[in-house]
């Protein structure tokens, strides 16, 4: 007896000693390959080999090109890290975990006791893409910041109110909420400024949290630095509109940009200057900061000056071409409906140089709601006996479908609902609408409540109702395409008694959930349009609208109208649903 109580003291002893190393881990240091433009992205990460964590998971989100990190793009790194096997730390549930990548401050996303998930985003890889709408924009919006004259009673008001007199076509807000309108006073010798932040929406584009920042002068600077000021502008006016050669050097720009200032500002280049010699096959090119000074006063602003290729008239003539051929296509908004004649017709009209262009093959990928499309055209420029061969490459945004307003419906669901319905089209079956009881209830079901719970039960009364899930892909196509695999899936999708459905998607770091639930035992009793109307001058113009369904029991119904799924018969279309046909007409139909 006594026996067995020393071994069961000796047990405790070992546990206590045990539990009393284990520790709380508080700190993770992640390192991997840092993004880069161009660069195939890396699924390798690490942390010290001495830690007691291991990385067991890497995954990415962003707009990548052939698996290749782009310029201008924002890409996130998410990391799932886990306590080895060999050690008795633990991840605190109730404590910050401080976590870096690469030195950069990450965000822990989700915790469990022995893992943590983790993710940081580098932003606009390899500096701002000068063809993004969105820097475009921007860059407007500092020249009208620049050129606001702001004073101290200057507001947020006054500051819209500047912006959309310089921008008619703009909308402009105030965000207001935790972004507010700020402001420092200027002293006597510093500059203050205002901050607004605003939402705008201009030419397509819109930035949902951009900060307006106007300058709020200095009450008293010295002559010396109004000088100096002023110098500055005509320095960089100067710079501007200054024309380079293939000869251009460093020193000449230094040349042409002293000589332009009036109170005798000079400028050098700092540490960081560059040239880069053009030769016959490259263009070439200068870049760095030049600081000026006059007197005690400083200051700097960047310069860059693109150089020709090292050659005679021509090859300045095809260049030019060249260049403003790249600038005035990348900068086109193309969409599915863009012709190679349309592109054409632009780049022609780009020339200002006299070179021919040919296209000698236009390559047109349509986008749709799940993923971007592409056109790339592939050209001769010539010029005299110079030729050029540029590639071209356009992308067509995915597809934003009008969604029924008041309806609580994203677009990856509405386009599950047209997969379904081409399913059944093909099974000459009657289509399903998508209802709001039913959308809220697969919503809720996808994040989690019960099926029962789910459903409004004065909806759901006297009718039929099933229900069925599924978790893999977050493409609509995919998820209907393996729901159909499964047999007793697909007997629910096909069953000819069903009217009503709602398709919910949840998505997490690692999962997506879909929810489908499917309503029997009712019929469509009065059809409208979205639109107002059943004629259409186009299909494009068709497929903008929807059908709204009136089915009773303060209760409607919605259902796009799509080609895949209806019956054509001449410059007509009809939709087949329960209880009910829609027939619509359009004018413009497209020669097969």
């Amino acid at each position: 007896m006594k026996r067995s109580i020393l071994f069961i003291a000796c047990l405790l002893t070992m546990f206590i000693q045990l539990t009393a190393h284990a520790a709380n881990v508080t700190k993770v240091v992640i390192t991997t390959q840092e993004p880069a433009v161009g660069e195939v992205r890396s699924f390798k990460a690490s942390v010290p080999e001495t830690a007691s964590t291991e990385i067991y998971d890497v995954k990415w989100e962003g707009d990548f090109k052939n698996d290749r990190f782009v310029l201008g793009k924002n890409y996130t790194m998410i990391v799932g890290v886990r306590i080895k096997s060999s050690s008795s730390n633990r991840f605190s549930t109730s404590s910050n975990i401080n976590v870096t990548i690469n030195g950069h401050k990450a965000r822990v996303t989700e915790i469990h006791s022995d893992r943590i998930w983790v993710k940081y985003t580098w932003k606009s890889v390899g500096g701002e893409d000068p063809e993004d709408p969105q820097y475009k924009l921007k860059t407007r919006l500092n020249e009208l910041a620049a050129k606001f004259n702001a004073t101290n009673a200057s507001d947020d008001k006054e500051v819209l109110k500047y912006i959309k007199s310089e921008l008619p076509a703009a909308e402009v807000w105030s965000t207001g909420g935790t972004y507010k309108f700020t402001r420092r006073m200027p002293s006597e010798t510093a500059d203050g400024h205002i901050n607004v932040p605003i939402g705008i929406t201009y030419k397509g584009t819109t930035l949902e949290n951009y900060n307006f920042k106007a300058i709020l002068p200095a009450l008293n600077k010295s002559p010396e630095s109004l000088e100096l000021a002023e110098d500055m502008e005509l320095m960089k006016t100067a710079l501007k509109y200054m024309m380079v050669t293939a000869k251009t050097k460093g020193d000449d720009i230094l040349d042409a940009v002293n000589a332009a200032a009036i109170h005798g500002t000079k400028a050098i280049w700092d540490e960081n200057y560059k040239y880069n010699a053009p030769t016959s096959e490259l263009m070439g090119s200068i870049d760095g900061n030049l600081i000026l000074a006059l007197g005690d006063k400083k200051e700097s602003f960047h310069a860059h000056k693109t150089l020709p290729i090292d050659g005679d008239r021509a090859d300045a003539a095809i260049d030019a071409d060249f260049s403003v051929l790249s600038k005035f296509l990348h900068g086109y908004a193309v969409s599915n409906r863009t012709t190679q004649k349309e592109l054409m017709n632009v780049a022609n009209a780009a020339m200002t140089k006299g070179s021919t262009l040919t296209c000698t093959e236009f390559i047109k990928t349509e986008s749709t709601v799940e993923k971007e499309g592409k056109i790339v055209m592939y050209f001769e420029l010539e010029y005299k006996d110079k030729r050029r061969s540029p590639r071209i490459a356009m992308r067509i945004p995915k597809l934003e479908v009008p969604l029924p307003p008041g309806l609580a419906v994203t677009q990856a669901e509405w386009e599950a609902l047209r997969h379904i319905n081409i399913r059944r089209y093909k099974e000459r079956l009657t289509l399903l609408t998508m209802a709001s009881p039913l959308q809220d209830a697969a919503h809720a079901r996808a994040a989690g409540s019960s099926f029962a719970e789910a459903i409004d039960p004065v909806f759901i009364s006297h009718r039929t109702c099933i229900e069925q899930l599924y978790t893999g892909s977050d493409l609509p196509s995919v998820a209907i395409k393996d729901w159909m695999k499964n047999p007793s899936h697909k007997a629910i999708i096909l069953k000819d008694d069903y009217c009503y459905i709602g398709i919910g998607k949840h998505s997490t770091v690692t999962t997506n959930t879909w929810s489908q639930i499917f309503v029997g035992s009712c019929t469509v009793i009065d059809v409208e349009s979205s639109s107002g109307v059943f004629y259409f001058n186009t299909i494009e113009d068709m497929e903008k609208a929807y059908v709204i369904c009136n089915m009773g029991y303060h209760t409607k119904g919605y259902i796009p109208f799509d080609t895949d799924y209806m019956i054509q018969d001449g410059h007509k279309f009809t939709l087949r649903l329960k209880g009910k046909s829609v027939t619509v007409h359009v004018m413009d139909i497209p020669e097969e």
